[in-house]
């Protein structure tokens, strides 16, 4: 990511047209069809149920859950499971169903609650063992990690891989290579996850600097994954499992190569030692320092960001020559807060390396952190187009929508419009080109984008919203009913939630 480059940035945008876009009463004409088919299924599955023989069971109030879930009304799916509850109080199966919801709904709280009455009423084993996985993971969205892993725990007992999966990466995170170990050695029995665990067990034997047994798993993971062989090979772990890793050069590989696989704190020990063996080589101290900046967390972040300050500086200043000793000083100056003086190491770092994303990124962000919106701009353009990653052309457009800038000038639409010519299959993408055309007036082409966007991912609530604001302005109630109900029942507390409420209340007697 950091070789030396001397190729000019990018700096301008390629003109792409506008997509073709159907007429407004085409696309109304297709909207009402859509909501009216849902709506139509799920009056249906009313009806099913309100006139079943007798007094409906169980299993029909959970297959109406299922139903109302599977078209996003997670409102009804939570009233169908209440009277699923009342009608079976000790099922735990209305109770687990609950906290899904509540868990889709990012209502973290609420979800610990029911899978907590779920467990205390005797889920089968296969019903248990992914309540106690779920419940670990509402813990972690939290901020729980001690509670996190005890349910964990009990998810593993069970048999729960991703929760070992889980166990394993976090006992990485805090540096415990004993239990990592031990969490990995399990999960490479299993075939799903045999290729990733050996390849966890080779680093963590590198750390080890056992050669030998870092082979042996490396070589496994390859035998399984011609994509983990690959990455390995081009990465260089292969090479450097068959090095003796006693040299400052050699550590320093390991560093780097720890960080690369997302383990800063398993880097910070071979790199300490580099900077013991050569004090002088600027690479591992800002290598070092960036160890130090990603494992800052909870009662360590200050005595972490004093030590990542200390050896990225004195890396910076031993290497200026090495555009990546100047990205970590411009990030370290971004997290405390200082961002002209990242500003400052960002553009010496691409005097070196004109085409680092990563560097016109951080500048990007250490610009607008200054105000500087035209440079900001010209920067995460540079990003986008140098990427291969689709996330850093949503951060491009996202720029323009959320500072509301280049509308009146068009180059908002115009990076817009060039973004989903180059990833045709991002939804977030199309979304961000419906806001565009909604913020400039173009209610066609935002129509258009809404439904692509909803097409790609029918889980998000942005297309929704506008949608249902269409519908409503158009006075097609009914579709508006549906869309805004189904916004609120996807993601009750998110971004459009409370203009969701205040365009439904004119029509929330409309019983859809």
């Amino acid at each position: 990511m950091f070789e030396m480059q001397k190729d000019p940035p990018i700096t301008t945008t390629p003109s792409i047209a506008q997509p073709p876009q159907p007429t407004a009463p085409t696309l109304r004409c297709a909207l009402q069809r859509a909501a009216l088919l849902a709506l139509v299924a799920l009056m249906l599955l009313g009806l099913c149920v309100a006139l079943a023989p007798d007094r409906p069971g169980v299993n029909q109030y959970l297959a109406a859950a299922a139903q109302a879930r599977a078209v996003y009304r997670y409102d009804r799916a939570l009233v169908w499971y209440t009277l699923a509850q009342t009608q079976a109080p000790q099922d735990a199966r209305p109770l687990c169903g609950q906290g899904e919801i509540h868990a889709l709904r990012q209502e973290w709280r609420l979800a610990i609650s029911a899978w907590n009455a779920c467990l205390a009423h005797t889920p089968q084993p296969m019903q248990a063992m992914n309540a106690w996985q779920s419940l670990g993971d509402a813990q972690q969205a939290l901020g729980d990690n001690a509670a996190a892993q005890a349910d964990w725990r009990q998810a593993t007992a069970l048999g729960s891989l991703g929760a070992e999966r889980e166990l394993a990466q976090q006992a990485e995170a805090a540096g415990d290579v004993s239990a990592a170990t031990r969490y990995w050695s399990q999960l490479a029995q299993s075939p799903t996850d045999a290729a990733v665990a050996q390849t966890q067990l080779g680093y963590l034997a590198l750390w080890k600097s056992d050669l030998a047994d870092a082979q042996r798993h490396l070589l496994a993971a390859a035998a399984i994954s011609p994509a983990i062989r690959a990455q390995l090979q081009s990465s260089g772990v292969l090479a450097l499992a068959a090095t003796p890793l006693t040299t400052a050069a050699n550590l320093t590989r390991l560093g780097y190569a720890l960080l690369a696989a997302d383990l800063p704190a398993l880097a910070i020990r071979p790199l300490l030692r580099a900077t013991t063996l050569a004090p002088d080589q600027g690479v591992a101290h800002a290598l070092l320092g960036w160890a130090y900046l990603q494992t800052a967390q909870n009662g360590s972040q200050a005595a972490r960001r004093a030590l990542a300050q200390r050896e990225i500086m004195l890396g910076a200043r031993l290497a200026p020559e090495v555009s990546f000793t100047q990205f970590a000083a411009g990030e370290l100056a971004l997290a405390l807060g200082t961002p002209t003086p990242a500003i400052a190491f960002l553009q010496r770092g691409l005097a070196e390396d004109a085409r680092n994303v990563a560097l016109w990124s951080a500048l990007g962000q250490a610009q607008l952190a200054t105000h500087d919106y035209f440079s900001a701009e010209f920067s995460l353009q540079n990003a986008a187009q140098l990427s291969d990653d689709p996330a850093d052309t949503i951060t491009f457009v996202r720029y323009y929508v959320d500072h509301q800038l280049g509308l009146a000038s068009g180059r908002a639409l115009t990076a817009a419009v060039a973004a989903i010519h180059r990833w045709p299959g991002s939804e977030q993408l199309w979304y961000l080109l419906g806001v565009v055309n909604d913020l400039i007036g173009q209610h066609t082409g935002a129509y258009y984008a809404f439904t692509r966007a909803q097409a790609l991912d029918p889980g998000d609530s942005g297309p929704y919203f506008y949608l249902g604001s269409y519908a409503e302005d158009e006075g097609n109630e009914v579709v508006a009913a549906l869309d805004l109900r189904t916004t609120l029942a996807i993601s009750p507390n998110g971004l459009h939630a409370a203009q969701a409420r205040d365009l439904l209340a004119p029509i929330a007697d409309i019983p859809v």
